[in-house]
């Protein structure tokens, strides 16, 4: 009996980076996160300023398989929006939940939660409540602070979701 192995070359990260900074060029959508692993498992996250739809998830893997030859290059290909219990990965996806109430979990573990209302190129900001005693009253009063972090600084940032 003979076993016969076929060798497919894995698809590289780069040229799948390659592939997508052309796509996305002036488009709203972008690039959160692109998983490859061994067996040519390729999952591509992405979101928009305005969201992203599945319309322009199923374009983007129309775009990627039009890009690379499944002859020469098998490959199982996904391309999905993070779900919203993912942690925030690129600044366009701060900039995208302005406004809304997020946790933030620094390196050294220290956490905070608040509405997050500003982020730039280097850091982002949250408007933190928490109550507090204040000398020469009985009573704790709510005091609000800004907190700022540098994007390197940020362990994990999940947008906090409210049914109210």
């Amino acid at each position: 009996m003979a076993l016969f192995f076929f060798e497919y070359q894995m698809i590289s990260r780069e040229s799948l980076l390659e592939a997508m900074t052309e796509y996305f060029e002036g488009k709203s959508i972008f690039l959160v996160d692109l998983k490859v692993v061994p067996g040519n498992k390729i999952t591509v996250y992405v979101d928009g300023d305005a969201g992203a739809s599945v319309s322009d998830c199923q374009e983007l893997h129309r775009f990627l398989e039009s890009s690379f030859d499944r002859e020469q290059e098998d490959y199982d290909l996904t391309v999905s929006t993070p779900g919203i219990d993912q942690p925030l990965k690129v600044r366009r996806q701060y900039v995208r939940n302005i406004g809304r109430n997020v946790k933030v979990v620094r390196t050294d573990g220290a956490a905070f939660s608040g509405k997050l209302i500003k982020a730039d190129s280097d850091t982002f900001m949250l408007i933190t409540r928490s109550k507090e005693a204040v000398e020469g009253r009985k009573n704790k009063i709510w005091v609000e602070r800004e907190v700022e972090f540098s994007y390197p600084d940020a362990a994990q940032t999940i947008v906090e979701i409210s049914f109210k």
